[in-house]
């Protein structure tokens, strides 16, 4: 029974293993196509400014500019160590009051959803794993009883 309950283990745990590692590949490179509007890229680009995924390709501090409304326009200042976002707000920008858009700051965390998403994404692997996981050991201890009724 123990070599059983070892080797379930063992297996859940390269199941979730392998999964997790799936999901870290799935959103580690992520380009302008991954987001449904450049407002989504642009948060993403704000959440994270060194731009790992290289969303910003002319360094202006817009992402994806090409992908299609709503679009976020308020460049992201990508310089080292900055922490601000410049509010130079751009033709094709909608702001309700220019005067309060020019001094305000765009959130720090990006509140686009695709956070939650990938988040989401994660733990629906993670429950497959974990039900894996249950689904091999329910297996082993039925063989074990299976074997001990022959005997």
């Amino acid at each position: 029974m123990f070599k059983a309950t070892v080797r379930g283990l063992t297996a859940a745990i390269l199941v979730i293993g392998g999964l997790v590692s799936i999901a870290t590949a799935a959103h580690a490179d992520l380009n302008c196509n991954n987001f449904a509007s450049q407002a989504d890229a642009q948060a993403h680009l704000r959440a994270n400014p060194s731009d790992p995924d290289h969303l910003d390709a002319d360094g202006d501090g817009i992402a994806c500019e090409s992908r299609p409304a709503p679009k976020d326009l308020v460049k992201v200042d990508r310089s080292v160590g900055a922490t601000a976002t410049t509010a130079a707000p751009t033709v094709g920008t909608v702001v309700a009051n220019p005067a309060v858009a020019a001094t305000a700051t765009p959130p720090a965390v990006a509140t686009t959803g695709l956070h939650h998403t990938q988040q989401l994404v994660e733990l629906a692997l993670l429950l497959i794993g974990l039900g894996t996981a249950l689904l091999l050991e329910v297996r082993a201890r039925d063989r074990l009883d299976r074997l001990r009724l022959r005997e």
